[in-house]
């Protein structure tokens, strides 16, 4: 009886291992090919991106090619490291084949670690209007420092700002393939914008200038809900293009006092900001906001004491994530009161001109 009970002890514990063994997960397919490791790397830096990247946060997830709703998560804001030259994780995955592999990165890891970051992965499985998968999003919620009530001396205060980039990559793996390291792309979730004023007036002497005082960005998005997803494949076995989209929480305002007041010739033309200290702001779409502009505040040299406002409506224009903007406009002189002036998007080619007028 002893001899009896031992040995269906022994086969009641063999018959759990065999369970957990099989249990289900992405990596219990009998046709995992346990030689091919997944790898990272990180594509040579560019003028899109100049923040140095040296480890980053990981997601992503697998589902068969011919049944996209069944999917698994396999990476789950997974720590990335450069460790000598060589990107590292823990607890090697591997290449499952038949199955379409998803990834979303975002650099540097604690933005996700914030407060109300609440990242959240979906790898639902979905599919567009169109017919591609889609699914395999991470959203996560990003706050800028709060501008209010605070007067900047010459330049934006970037202290708590924390400057994000983000990569995706969506690849089919069959049986056999060779499977590349992923090399991820990264660019930037935020937008950057400046502005270069002219003063052009026939009607003034050729030695008259503005003296710039203040700089006002009131009403932008300083809070959104970003969810960065790889675009689907109608060809092809893999892509790095994404679709970023938004959802706008809170706004707030920006002031920078120039404390030595920038000067402008007539007939010459300035940045109000050095090009490494160019406004850092959300992407954002104004006609969410139709209240939003930009504020100028400054004086004719032969009537310095009167300072002269001037604003920009922002209502239908749009600041996509990645892109840099500077903003030229023209001012002129009618008595005392500010002249017609148009600001155009001169630097970034794939948005179409636009012209604004001050007033």
């Amino acid at each position: 009886m002893r001899y009896n009970t031992l040995q269906a002890t022994v086969y009641f514990i063999f018959c759990m291992m065999c369970i957990a063994s099989c249990s289900s997960g992405p990596y219990d397919d009998p046709d995992i090919d346990n030689g091919l490791a997944m790898t990272f790397d990180v594509a040579v830096e560019t003028r899109a991106i100049t923040t140095d990247i040296d480890e980053f946060s990981i997601y992503g997830d697998s589902r068969l090619q011919s049944e996209p709703g069944d999917s698994s998560v396999i990476f789950n804001k997974t720590p990335v490291r450069k460790n000598a030259g060589v990107w590292q994780y823990d607890d090697t995955r591997y290449w499952i084949p038949n199955r379409e592999h998803s990834f979303v990165a975002v650099s540097p890891s604690s933005v996700l670690e914030r407060e109300d970051a609440a990242p959240q992965y979906s790898a639902s499985g979905l599919s567009s209007a169109s017919g591609l998968s889609s699914a395999s999003g991470l959203s996560f919620t990003y706050t800028m420092p709060i501008y209010s009530g605070k007067e900047m001396q010459g330049k934006q205060d970037k202290s708590e700002l924390i400057d994000i980039v983000a990569a995706t990559h969506r690849r089919k793996y069959n049986g056999g393939d060779n499977a590349d390291a992923i090399t991820l792309s990264f660019s930037h979730l935020l937008s950057m914008v400046n502005f270069k004023p002219m003063l052009n007036d026939n009607s003034i002497k050729d030695d008259d200038y503005i003296l710039f005082h203040k700089f006002e960005l009131i009403g932008f998005t300083n809070k959104v809900r970003y969810t960065v997803t790889p675009k689907g494949m109608s060809t092809g076995t893999s892509t790095d293009e994404r679709e970023i989209d938004l959802s706008y929480l809170d706004t707030d305002n920006l002031t920078i006092i120039f404390p030595q007041p920038l000067r402008v010739d007539n007939g010459k033309q300035i940045s109000l900001f050095e090009e490494g200290d160019a406004i850092m702001v959300l992407p954002q779409d104004f006609d969410a906001n139709p209240s939003a502009k930009v504020r100028f505040t400054y004086a004719f040299s032969d009537n310095p004491e009167n300072q002269i406002t001037g604003e920009i409506p922002l209502n239908g224009k749009m600041w996509e994530a990645g892109k840099s903007y500077t903003y030229t406009f023209t001012l002129d002189k009618i008595g005392l009161h500010l002249g017609t002036a148009t600001i155009e998007n001169w630097t970034s080619p794939e948005m179409p001109d636009v012209s604004w007028i001050v007033e």
